[in-house]
């Protein structure tokens, strides 16, 4: 247990701190320490695992981490396990084995009295048992948690977070899901502020597109390609409101430059990433990370009808009903009543709908066009036409499809995009791999090794996420022409189903470790990472919320067996 926590008398930064911590509790005091850290334990009587020291280091450029843990200082280690100082020289005043926290950001020194508060006082009897060392601020490209030394301590946290996954309820089993990751993924400040442009962008994007399609009968025409007719009149003719939620896939080129690959309009994911956001701050600890999906979504409920809000599980969908139950388990302590349900249990009277019992006054629809030759879904989706508040919306259907990012990249369009996105155009297109219709005579002369092939449009399940995207360097050249050849011919024709083409990134590869629960070991290596930030359009503007990692070997990467899942932290 921690009884005192000490700054050097004179540290302006580490007193400001060291007070606020000590004011939060009454199990440990606040101490200035006049002389070396040994004097101050042998004066006061404390042993030195009982005591925190926290100091202010001026920023500087980290040596490259190494394995395992090395800490270059005069110190001894902890009685319980060494702090991840790699590569960094302690104070020479520090010259005993004592908890160190160090400020590297002044400017966030409330974060850093919240994390101390939760990591060396409320959580450290259960930080103690796993060898982990609590959480210090340390200088920027070193993870802000220790890695834990002990293999068996490592397995250990491993099945914590999997069995805190089982008790929330994020999985209804451990067979087939995501690997843990054992430690939160760092992304930096400033691929934060690029992620936060970009998300304003994408808003700023799929506005523009509800006014192309309004507007320009070519690129309507390539919109409608795998969607029903009635679903054409409905964008047509639609109100087209102002979208209210998007989430990107975005991959992290070798330059260290987020870029997105996709976007989705009908995100779903929202209660994983609440879910895992709590579990990590239970089990390893409290950071500093982005506002939560939770915050974001609750923030845009004020711009929905009062009241409750359906969201619908299909036959396509039912692996994420786990996630929407723990999304509705924490709304409701925001006071919001989500009703997770099937279509079966939804009864339509008039123009009122009813889900599980309870009048239902919006539907945070994750349907897409293809799944309408449901009965009770076309139903649904026609009243949603006729004033039953869905967001998104059907006649907004111009804001889905792997398509819209071919037609963002076209020279044809470019002065539209200008004209409706400003700024935010350029931001976009900067930030996405160069995508192309098949049509698009620069595919001629290109290697297929550097593309995927993506299914375009909405029009079947293939159209989601990883199922319908092929790698070129993963296919004969014989095979790759052919489908190119069907692709164009389809295209023109206007008939369901083609593909676009988008240039492969560049991967940066992560350093990271996995829990693999299967053979009960740890995964470590460099992986490919993909992040998953959501927007939210709100009555305060946009927010950037949640941003989760996934890494895997395969470059398409997305959430399988074989992936390691982890919430980002800023560093």
């Amino acid at each position: 247990m921690i009884k005192a926590i000490v700054y050097s008398n004179g540290d302006a930064v580490a007193k400001q701190i060291v007070d606020e911590v000590a004011g939060k509790t009454d199990s440990a005091r606040a101490f200035a320490a006049q002389g070396n850290i040994s004097s101050f334990c042998g004066d006061q009587g404390f042993r030195p695992e009982e005591v925190l020291v926290v100091f202010h280091r001026e920023k500087e450029e980290p040596s490259e981490p190494s394995e395992g843990v090395n800490i270059k200082t005069r110190t001894r280690s902890s009685p319980s396990f060494t702090m991840n100082m790699i590569g960094m020289d302690l104070p020479p005043w520090i010259d005993d084995g004592v908890w160190v926290s160090v400020i590297h950001k002044p400017e966030r020194w409330e974060s850093m009295v919240q994390q101390i508060n939760a990591d060396y006082l409320k959580n450290f009897s259960d930080s103690l048992p796993l060898g982990r060392a609590p959480w210090g601020a340390l200088p920027k490209g070193i993870n802000s948690f220790s890695p834990l030394k002990n293999p068996r301590a490592k397995i250990a946290l491993g099945r914590k977070i999997d069995q805190a996954m089982l008790k929330i309820g994020l999985v209804d089993s451990l067979e087939g899901a995501w690997m843990p990751g054992l430690d939160y993924f760092s992304i930096s400040e400033n691929q934060l502020k690029v992620i936060q442009k970009i998300i304003r962008a994408a808003f700023s994007f799929k506005k523009a597109l509800a006014t192309l399609y309004k507007e320009n009968a070519w690129a309507r025409g390539i919109l409608n390609i795998g969607r029903p007719a009635f679903m054409h009149e409905w964008a047509l003719n639609g109100p087209g409101l102002d979208p209210l939620k998007v989430r990107l896939d975005i991959a992290i080129d070798e330059d260290g430059i987020p870029m997105v690959t996709e976007m989705d309009g009908t995100p779903g994911g929202e209660g994983f990433d609440i879910g895992l956001y709590h579990i990590y701050r239970e089990v390893i600890g409290e950071a500093d990370v982005p506002p939560s999906v939770l915050e974001g979504y609750t923030a845009m409920t004020s711009r929905l009808p009062e009241g409750n809000i359906m969201f619908l599980i299909t036959p396509d969908s039912f692996f994420y009903a786990p996630e929407q139950g723990v999304k509705k388990q924490f709304l409701a302590g925001r006071k919001i009543n989500l009703v997770v349900c099937e279509p079966g249990e939804v009864v339509i009277s008039e123009r009122e709908v009813y889900a599980r019992g309870q009048r239902v006054s919006s539907w945070d629809r994750f349907v897409e066009g293809y799944e309408l030759k449901d009965q009770k879904l076309l139903e649904l989706a026609t009243l949603s036409q006729n004033g039953f508040f869905t967001f998104p919306g059907f006649d907004s259907f111009a804001w889905e499809g792997k398509e819209t990012l071919a037609l963002l990249h076209l020279p044809e369009l470019k002065s539209f995009w200008g004209s409706q996105m400003g700024s935010d155009f350029e931001t976009l297109r900067s930030h996405t791999p160069l995508t192309l219709l098949p049509s698009d005579p620069r595919l001629e002369f290109e290697k297929k090794e550097d593309w995927y092939r993506k299914r375009a449009s909405s029009g079947d399940n293939l159209c989601w996420g990883s199922r319908g995207v092929m790698a070129g360097k993963r296919e004969e050249q014989n095979t790759w022409e052919n489908r190119l050849e069907v692709d164009k011919g389809n295209f023109q024709e206007g008939k369901f189903p083609y593909h676009v083409y988008q240039k492969a990134v560049p991967h940066k590869r992560f350093n990271f470790e996995g829990y693999d629960r299967e053979s009960e070991s740890i995964v470590s290596k460099p992986f490919n990472v993909r992040l998953t930030p959501f927007g939210y359009n709100t009555d305060q503007g946009v927010k950037t919320c949640g941003i989760i990692a996934t890494l895997r070997d395969d470059p398409r990467v997305h959430g399988a067996k074989d992936s390691i899942q982890a919430p980002c932290v800023i560093v």
